[in-house]
């Protein structure tokens, strides 16, 4: 799961279309369509241009999405839902290991062969 956001800086991409005037923005866009994203913010954070991008795997990750402040310089603010869980991992207690045979065994391995191929 991702989230990631920033000044991004590509005032020529149109959010809404989906398209760009120049061959980074294009690569920008390409790369979002490609990772399979969505750009949240859809207000002007900079003049007329969406300079400050949300990017999300998750759609329903993003809400509650503002953007406030000047022409010149704006905040996005967001809330991300979620859940708490409680999970429990199984780990290994190297305390209780035998190092020893763990050596020993390691040894025995021929290792020249085996890393070659």
């Amino acid at each position: 799961d991702l989230v990631v956001m920033g000044d991004f800086n590509y005032s020529d991409i149109c959010w809404e279309n989906n398209t760009a005037g120049h061959i980074l923005s294009n690569k920008l866009l390409e790369c979002i369509g490609d990772n399979f994203l969505f750009q949240k913010v859809e207000k002007a954070t900079r003049g007329e241009a969406v300079l400050d991008l949300i990017l999300t795997n998750r759609e329903e990750w993003v809400e509650n999405l503002k953007v406030e402040g000047s022409l010149d310089e704006s905040r996005v603010h967001y809330s991300k839902e979620g859940r708490r869980e409680n999970i429990k991992i199984k780990t290994m207690n190297f305390k209780k290991a035998d190092f020893s045979k763990l050596r020993e065994l390691v040894g025995k391995i021929p290792w020249d062969a085996s890393l070659r191929g």
